[in-house]
């Protein structure tokens, strides 16, 4: 997803991921400023997103 698209469906531009599900609510994982992203966007469910270096995903 570019940034413009982010910034349509979910208000912010900032470094995130979003999540749109066939049923239920988006979600929006951000990368940097989680108040940042609760002031911009109009979605109900934002999340911090921390990935370490050493998770595993299995």
């Amino acid at each position: 997803m570019q940034s413009a698209d982010l910034f349509y469906f979910a208000g912010t531009a900032q470094r995130a991921y979003l999540y749109v599900p066939t049923r239920g609510e988006p979600l929006l994982l951000v990368k940097r400023s989680f108040a940042r992203a609760t002031q911009e966007s109009a979605l109900e469910d934002i999340m911090f997103w921390i990935m370490s270096r050493n998770c595993r995903v299995f």
